[in-house]
This record gives C-alpha cells, structure tokens and sequence, in this order.
C-alpha cells in the first residue's frame, strides 16, 4: 500500500516539472544546509539552493526535478 502511495505522490510531482511556483521559505533543509525548503500555495514542500533567501521570504522557483515526498 506504501508503495502505490509513493508511486502516486511521485507521478503528481511529476507534472510540476517545468513550471514555476512562489514558495514560502520555511528554513534550511533536513538534509543540507546549503538548501532551503518551503512550501507552495498547493502546500507541497519544495526544495531549492540557498542563495541569499530567508525564511520568511516569498521567492519563485522552477521546479527541475522532483520526488515523491518534494
């Protein structure tokens, strides 16, 4: 059941590939401190370079890649 969820989730992720959503930085990334993440206003988590951004901004981001989770 695990599996077909994550099959979903990454095939909906999928589509955002290409395209360009505002994000609400929330702060570093679990899993690099040279990344930041935040949410979209669909509230998918996206994670994206660091940069000169804070949490708290609101920034525009091409989404290149994706997972199931981001």
């Amino acid at each position: 059941m695990i599996k077909i969820q994550q099959d979903n989730s990454h095939a909906i992720n999928q589509r955002t590939v290409g395209k360009t959503f505002k994000v609400l930085i929330e702060g570093r990334s679990k899993k690099s401190a040279d990344m930041l993440c935040g949410r979209n206003s669909q509230n998918a988590m996206i994670v994206f370079p660091k940069e000169n951004h804070s949490a708290g901004d609101y920034i525009d981001v091409l989404i290149t890649d994706c997972t199931a989770a981001t």
